[in-house]
């Protein structure tokens, strides 16, 4: 039966119709999910310290283009084990998907907000589409940028050495952690800033034409390793390039 639910729920991910539709009321059973639209000129890492949205913003049925409608969402109070190892007492997490980045993953419970950043590199500026969850002591974002340019696709190192510098503010936050990863082959860096208080936990891939990244920002004094891992390690590209 969940097996059929779950096939179901994907096909109406797929299909549904790409339009943007205010909602009339609040979902009844899950935690509301508030919906902001800005254009912010910063590094989409540096959102990771906007802890709470405009209280005042529209809510919304969408954040990007495929978005499930409020009574599509696929909300689970216990995903299965093997894609989100969540303990039972948690709130509902969101399955997402970014059908223009080509992308899905599941996003913790919080309040979202929906952002389009441009952040500027040595190599030219890149224009983020941007998710974030933002819980009380704590923030995740997921984030695409398309229609790179041939250099900065000519320099995938380069263009990573480049969001390296701009993922978190260098004065506040130290690089600790550096290594290389890969998704279907196609480059990527694993990052870990510090400062006296917190941490943010960053990975960023390369694939062809476009550069995702997804992080959390949490307090040293709260970490919650299994959840940070089960978001970073859910990201998935939905067609193979």
């Amino acid at each position: 039966m969940v097996k059929n639910f779950l096939l179901q729920s994907f096909q109406i991910a797929f299909l549904f119709n790409l339009t943007f539709a205010s909602l009339g009321c609040l979902p009844t059973q899950a935690q509301s999910f508030r919906l902001t639209k800005e254009k912010i000129e910063d590094s989409p890492f540096n959102l990771l310290t906007q802890l709470t949205p405009n209280a005042g913003s529209e809510m919304r049925s969408f954040f990007e283009t495929g978005r499930l409608r409020s009574q599509d969402r696929i909300l689970f109070q216990r995903p299965p084990s093997d894609v989100i190892p969540l303990r039972s007492e948690s709130n509902a997490w969101q399955f997402i998907i970014f059908r223009e980045g080509n992308s899905s993953f599941w996003m913790p419970p919080g309040v979202l907000s929906d952002e389009t950043v441009i952040l500027e590199t040595s190599l030219g500026s890149l224009s983020f589409r941007t998710l974030a969850s933002n819980a009380e002591d704590r923030r995740f974002v997921a984030a695409y940028a398309r229609s790179l340019t041939q250099e900065q696709i000519s320099n995938p190192q380069l263009l990573l050495e480049a969001m390296q510098q701009r993922i978190a503010p260098s004065k506040e936050f130290e690089l600790k952690q550096k290594r290389s990863i890969a998704i279907d082959n196609f480059p990527g860096q694993e990052l870990t800033f510090e400062n006296a208080e917190e941490v943010i936990t960053m990975r960023v891939y390369l694939v062809q034409d476009k550069i995702y990244a997804l992080g959390e920002r949490y307090p040293k004094a709260n970490p919650l390793p299994r959840q940070t891992r089960a978001f970073l390690n859910a990201f998935e590209l939905l067609e193979k390039p």
